[in-house]
C-alpha cells in the first residue's frame, strides 16, 4: 500500500511540476510578444 501511494504521489508531483513549467513558459512567451508588439 505504501509503495503504491508513494508512486502515485511522485507521479502527481511530476505532472504538477511539468504543468507549472509550461504555464510559466507560456506567460513568458506572452510577455515577450507584448514587448515586441509594443516596440513595433
Amino acid at each position: 500500500m505504501f509503495t503504491v501511494s508513494f508512486t502515485e504521489t511522485e507521479v502527481f508531483k511530476t505532472f504538477f511540476y511539468a504543468g507549472e513549467m509550461k504555464l510559466l513558459y507560456f506567460l513568458m512567451l506572452l510577455m515577450a510578444l507584448d514587448v515586441i508588439t509594443g516596440l513595433a
